[in-house]
């Protein structure tokens, strides 16, 4: 393993080639990505805002005392 060698391309799924009976899968999982990732960019601004607005009224405020496991479901 040690000569094992990674190659990474950057392409868009489109140009690989996909065959026209997966496009619509294709687009369904393009979808979810793009989902996925703008409620997690959104979750976490909203948790850095939270953080940093309570910071600022200066109260003892801890933040491992609030962000559990809970917090995230």
């Amino acid at each position: 393993m040690a000569d094992a060698k990674t190659r990474v391309t950057k392409t868009s799924l489109r140009s690989i080639g996909w065959k026209q009976q997966y496009l619509e899968n294709l687009e369904n999982l393009e979808n979810l990505v793009r989902t996925t990732h703008f409620l997690t960019t959104h979750t976490y601004q909203l948790s850095r805002w939270i953080l940093f607005h309570e910071l600022e009224r200066g109260h003892d405020f801890n933040p491992c005392e609030l962000i559990g496991q809970a917090f995230f479901y």
